[in-house]
């Protein structure tokens, strides 16, 4: 195995090539082709990062690893997890979680467009609901975007239902509420919006109880309009 370092990238026919820099031989390699672990998934390294070079026996060299990625490395990985780590903020991580499970977790350090036409868990979190009006989530669009709501419910741990709490969506742009529910609400869609929204618990002023423990859970998604 040969390493060198990545001084041209170009896309070609769907695949990608590159120039290195070779570490070992000091020589130039001109158009290497980056070799795919899937056929249905596609790494472009970038200028500098130090890549693993292989040679078939006819003299066909090409790049078989990307080595290094800068300082951003998954952090405390397991048997099991398998992670893609872009940056310090951005990743996507399936992290084993017991024998047959595993746990899905996504963040960036920029936009997150979701745009895949089904139902996406938007948020499904303990959180504590004590009297009065509580701010759950706020969700952002850009200009081109369009926010569908498919599902919405509150869902309290000991399984009991009340009609003390209240789930609000509320177009902040137009200060509307799209959505006021205290009972689960599905529907193809039950809200969509070109402005930005939060998701709010509003408690009854009224209610005998100061305190609610329990989840709520939106199924959303994100399309372009």
């Amino acid at each position: 195995m040969e390493t060198g370092i990545i001084t041209s990238v170009y896309t070609e026919k769907g695949g990608v090539v590159c120039d290195v820099q070779g570490i070992r031989v000091n020589t130039n390699y001109t158009k290497l082709p980056v070799l795919p672990n899937h056929s249905a998934t596609m790494a472009v390294p970038e200028q500098g990062e130090k890549v693993a070079m292989d040679t078939l026996n006819d003299g066909t060299r090409f790049i078989t690893d990307i080595i290094s990625n800068g300082d951003h490395y998954p952090s405390n990985p397991s048997e099991g997890d398998y992670v893609f780590q872009f940056d310090g903020d951005t990743y996507l991580s399936f992290l084993k979680n017991g024998d047959d499970n595993y746990d899905v977790e996504l963040s960036s350090s920029g936009h997150t467009d979701v745009d895949n036409g089904i139902p996406v868990p938007f948020s499904s979190v303990t959180v504590d609901f004590p009297s009065g009006n509580n701010i759950f989530h706020i969700i952002s669009l850009e200009s081109d975007e369009k926010l569908v709501i498919d599902r919405a419910e509150i869902v309290l741990d000991d399984g009991s239902t009340t009609t003390d709490l209240t789930l609000k969506v509320r177009d902040m742009d137009n200060s509307t509420n799209l959505l006021q529910t205290s009972s689960v609400k599905t529907g193809n869609p039950i809200v969509e919006s070109n402005s930005a929204v939060q998701v709010a618990i509003s408690v009854d002023n009224s209610a005998t109880e100061t305190s609610y423990t329990g989840s709520v859970n939106v199924s959303m998604r994100i399309t372009k309009v």
